[in-house]
């Protein structure tokens, strides 16, 4: 590379620099205090980096697990947004310049380089520099970034640069069949394994999708079918029946569908649609009949190579925690649904998807008076007349097919487990439907978390889109398109957040170590039981332990094991707590000194917090019992050491 060259790439690395500065404005303002998000699942990103450090540095032990979480049991990190990558890069800065200037600095390096690797991708593709600039700048601030950004989602969703250096060595390696090229995608699916888990998955789905649509080994075809004339009249009698039927019950109104209930209540509920589109399915293969002929060329090696060759050179760099990940699997030490069939949350609305962006004040207004709930992602409505437009020309351009068929893929995927329009839920399974089903998928909580390979295949297609412009119309319709595009990304302010723990909380950093349990008491289960949360927190224990380095029982990880349920419900202890703060009668174990010293003392805790307000007068007169000192007291908090 020539040094003009190179002077070239840092300018406009410079300039996604900036333009993610201004992005994510007000962050910049507030760089060495606050966080970008929401105090929630956002919370994530500051204790990883905090915990990675602690427990190398500090503690000298293993990072991947953490005994700050569910104390006394501990809980692995494997399956939490853990961020890995993250947290090693922060390693060696947390020092130099605190945890928020450092989150705050990744953070806002990683949309700059998400822009900017797409653009490097599509330079290498020999797209002109306008065109390839347009199309990193879709993908680094597109309206699904600025969905996630606004609506307070953490690091690891918002910040994409991982997966266009991972389509530019993957592709490579399919046009160079080199070597080099797979190892580099390879190297960069390892990282993507240890940022986001939804991420990865989407990302070993591409592996055997491209080899699908780039090797074509199946050829699908349509044929008509004679039928008897009987048959067709019945299949359509039989889909008017159905159809009036469906009809019927969405005009009696729909309720969203989370899985509850029971299986029953679920199949009748559902039953007019399926049988709906089970009688359709079959009046269609009355008139068609399927043609499969087999591409033998395509199961070649030399076809087969660059993928397998990707594939064994992350499985090789990996084992260690791939071997790990199963073994958790098969002992249930993971957070899953229970039942994986009722598909995986609700789907995304696909009016939400083409309608301008709710977050984007000046068409915001769009869905006033609109019944639909907005959920995420818009993908921009000029994206997409890009891309039809393109289609509509019908190119010659093998890999602009390949772009255009793995946008549709993942665009389909981000739909969730079956079709919702216009806010009514029509129950025709989709593709995710299936893939939840499979182990490894049983994870996903809703399609939605395909987005990111969405817009991934859509800026590609964006950035012929504007070459096309370019040639055809000149400059300034091209210019024109980037502007538009530039319109779409608008959002409001980044929310920030401060990490605030109440001051006598923060003040066990100064006591020594020893574990503290919160009354009343909580913790999360996410995935493991319905409902998630048990309890009542009155403060966010990640954030405070951040601050005084406490462990404490219970815990907000993202992902819990089902056996670290079962241990924390069936202690006669903590579920003695959950029923006597909700009201009930405190039973004789918590009423009893004796019984309380060995709890404290089995559970090796030496830190007691209570909020005094959120408690019935039982349950605190029943603590009065219990062997402990106070040593602090801030308004309703108080604090106590056990004797």
């Amino acid at each position: 590379m020539t040094s003009k060259k190179i002077g070239a790439n840092a300018v406009i690395l410079l300039l996604f620099a900036v333009l993610a500065v201004l992005f994510t404005y007000p962050l910049i303002a507030h760089f060495g205090t606050d966080y970008p998000g929401l105090p929630t699942e956002s919370q994530n990103n500051p204790w990883n980096m905090w915990h990675f450090r602690n427990n190398i540095a500090v503690l000298h032990e293993n990072p991947l697990w953490s005994d700050y979480q569910f104390w006394p049991l501990g809980a692995n990190l494997l399956l939490h947004h853990y961020t890995l990558f993250n947290d090693a890069l922060a390693f060696y800065l947390l020092p130099l310049l605190g945890l928020a200037a450092t989150h705050n600095l990744l953070f806002i390096s990683f949309f700059a380089l998400s822009g900017f690797f797409m653009y490097l991708f599509l330079r290498d593709w020999k797209l002109p520099g306008l065109a390839a600039f347009a199309g990193g700048f879709y993908f680094a601030f597109s309206p699904v970034a600025g969905w996630h950004l606004t609506c307070g989602q953490g690091m690891e969703f918002v910040s994409l640069w991982v997966l266009p250096l991972y389509l530019w060595s993957l592709s490579r390696a399919i046009r160079d069949q080199s070597l080099a090229a797979s190892v580099l995608a390879a190297l960069a699916l390892s990282v993507e394994f240890t940022y986001n888990y939804y991420y990865f998955m989407a990302c070993c789905l591409l592996i055997p999708f491209l080899w699908a649509v780039k090797s074509n080994p199946v050829s699908l075809g349509l044929d008509k079918r004679s039928s008897p004339a009987w048959a067709k009249s019945a299949l359509n009698f039989a889909l008017a029946l159905s159809g009036v039927w469906m009809a019927k019950r969405l005009a009696s109104g729909q309720f969203e569908f989370h899985g509850s209930g029971s299986t029953k209540q679920l199949v009748v509920y559902v039953l007019p649609y399926i049988i709906f589109w089970g009688v359709l399915a079959c009046r269609l293969a009355l008139a068609f009949k399927p043609r499969l002929k087999i591409n033998w060329p395509a199961l070649s090696w030399r076809e087969l190579s660059p993928y397998a060759a990707v594939s064994s050179c992350w499985a090789a760099l990996n084992w260690p925690m791939i071997g790990t990940v199963v073994v958790l699997m098969a002992t249930g030490d993971y957070g899953a649904p229970q039942k994986r069939w009722r598909g995986g949350g609700n789907p995304l609305d696909l009016m939400t998807t083409i309608l301008p962006s709710e977050v984007n004040p000046l068409t915001s207004h769009v869905w006033t008076g609109l019944k639909i709930p907005m959920q995420p992602p818009p993908m921009g409505l000029v994206a997409l007349a890009a891309a039809i437009w393109l289609w509509s020309r019908r190119s010659k351009d093998e890999w602009l097919k390949v772009w255009t068929a793995c946008f549709a893929f993942f665009f389909l995927l981000m739909l969730g487990p079956w079709l919702k329009l216009f806010g009514e839920h029509l129950y025709l399974p989709l593709p995710f439907y299936f893939l939840h089903l499979l182990p490894v998928f049983s994870n996903f909580p809703n399609g939605q978390y395909f987005n990111a390979c969405a817009t991934l295949f859509l800026a590609p297609i964006v950035a012929l889109a504007c070459k096309e412009l370019e040639v055809k119309k000149g400059k300034a319709a091209a210019l024109a398109l980037l502007g538009a595009l530039a319109f779409e990304s608008l959002h409001g302010a980044t929310p920030l957040y401060k990490i605030e723990v109440p001051p006598l909380v923060a003040s066990l950093r100064e006591r020594p170590d020893g574990a503290v349990l919160s009354v009343p008491v909580s913790a999360m289960f996410h995935l493991t039981v319905p409902y998630g949360y048990v309890g009542k927190e009155f403060f966010n224990n990640m954030m405070a332990q951040v601050i005084n380095e406490k462990p404490s029982v219970g815990g907000t990880l993202s992902r819990s094991a089902r056996r670290t349920y079962d241990f924390y419900m069936n202690d006669p202890m903590f579920s003695g707590l959950l029923k006597a703060q909700d009201g009930a009668e405190p039973g004789p174990l918590l009423r009893n000194p004796a019984a309380m010293e060995r709890f404290f003392r089995d559970w090796r805790l030496r830190y007691v917090v209570e909020d005094e307000d959120m408690l019935p007068a039982s349950l605190k007169e029943a603590m009065k019992l219990w062997p402990m000192r106070e040593v602090g007291r801030d308004g309703p908090l108080v604090l106590y050491e056990v004797r």
